[in-house]
């Protein structure tokens, strides 16, 4: 079992409400005894999955691509929403940021979750 947590960059930057909530995600997986990993997707950004494992995660799921260098909600809802239908975490939690608010209801539509 898995728990997931979306991480959100800028710029080749994870945000910071993305590592604090990786951190509380930490505690939540610990006493489900989960797997937590973390969702990144943006272009030339895997130097940040070292990050998200030293705040926490234990795995991370990258896609790059150039198109993703930018947030658009159409493909990182797709892509999130696939990745999600083929691995079958518990939960996915989403930072309380602006991209956080309109990605959670769209890979939750997809999802047919809510």
């Amino acid at each position: 079992m898995e728990l997931w947590v979306y991480a959100e960059q800028r710029r080749g930057k994870l945000v910071s409400a993305s590592l604090e909530l990786l951190g509380l995600a930490r505690g939540i997986a610990d006493k489900a005894r989960w797997a937590l990993s973390s969702v990144l997707l943006g272009h030339n950004v895997e130097v940040l999955c070292k990050e998200l494992i030293a705040h926490g995660a234990d795995r991370v799921y990258l896609v790059e691509h150039p198109l993703l260098e930018l947030y658009q909600c159409e493909p990182y809802s797709r892509i999130l929403a696939k990745l999600a239908s083929e691995a079958k975490p518990e939960a996915i939690l989403f930072p309380h940021t602006a991209v956080g608010s309109d990605l959670a209801p769209r890979v939750a539509a997809k999802l047919r979750t809510g």
